[in-house]
């Protein structure tokens, strides 16, 4: 039979841990904008404007 004295179960670490994992995951797809819980949080979806050579006036 062995001993447990002074034994502590890891069970609390491994919940927190997994926690923090769950929610760094969720925050990331938020700001991607894969998922949508918080309205108006994420990336901007601004369109990039390239200029074009032949027209000076796009620059």
């Amino acid at each position: 039979m062995p001993r447990l004295i002074g034994r502590t179960s890891k069970t609390p670490l491994y919940t927190i841990l997994a926690l923090l994992v769950v929610a760094a995951v969720a925050t990331e797809l938020e700001y991607e904008g894969v998922i949508d819980l918080v309205p108006g949080y994420g990336r901007d979806t601004t369109n990039i404007r390239v200029p074009d050579i032949r027209n000076p006036r796009s620059y």
